[in-house]
């Protein structure tokens, strides 16, 4: 079991704008058109909690020796305290909420997976090396803040496969071959209101990727 407490930890701010702003950065920085800004920020206090259990065996194969190894993961993170908002900025009209907002805390807390699962085998020997691993990340929550509305969504838990064949022809030099994703799976769509009219139809932070299955050769020489 673990805990983990991170003070004044690095994040973005929300979209900060306002028409007194925009002229602020105006008559200031000679820059015209701009009304909204984020940046980063050391704005939040957070803590997480978690445990994490792995097991692994080993059994000589053959000429070689066969690896078991599985591991759980579960996390929870929660955003302890936050800072208000400068003076500077208040008076220009932004909110107290400005620098961790409603988007900002979720994504300390809930777009990545509170759990994940792995089982993975591997088989070394003299000449031939084997890889296979089934990964499963648990469910995500995305939440986001157009102004008028705070639309969200949850993404249900995704399985990912990945596997590799090596082949040693010296000790110095193999070839390997693999793929990570070789189901070719998505993450779940996103729905209408987070897709930004289609351009993003999944979400951007998904733990699997949106570009389906991933296939390679790796070719290494020591010297």
């Amino acid at each position: 079991m673990f805990r983990i407490d991170v003070k004044d930890r690095v994040t973005l701010s929300q979209r900060i704008g306002s028409d007194a702003l925009e002229q602020y950065i105006n008559d200031n920085f000679g820059v015209a058109g701009v009304h909204d800004v984020n940046f980063f920020t050391n704005a939040a206090d957070t803590r997480t909690d978690g445990a994490e259990l792995v097991l692994n065996y080993h059994q000589p194969l053959y000429e070689g020796l066969l690896g078991l190894t599985t591991a759980y993961t579960y996390n929870h993170t929660k955003v302890t305290s936050t800072k208000g908002t400068p003076s500077q900025l208040t008076a220009l009209g932004i909110g107290n909420d400005a620098l961790v907002g409603v988007e900002e805390r979720n994504t300390l807390t809930d777009e990545a997976p509170k759990d994940r699962f792995m089982i993975s085998a591997n088989s070394a020997s003299q000449h031939w090396g084997l890889l296979g691993r089934l990964t499963r990340q648990g469910e995500t929550t995305r939440v986001f803040d157009f102004g008028d509305s705070q639309p969200e969504q949850t993404y249900g838990a995704v399985w990912q496969l990945d596997a590799e064949v090596q082949y040693k022809f010296t000790p110095k030099f193999d070839i390997a071959v693999g793929g990570n994703n070789l189901t070719d799976n998505y993450p779940e769509r996103s729905k209408s209101e987070i897709n930004y009219g289609g351009n993003l139809p999944y979400d951007v932070l998904s733990p699997i990727g949106t570009n389906g299955a991933y296939y390679y050769t790796r070719v290494t020489y020591g010297f």
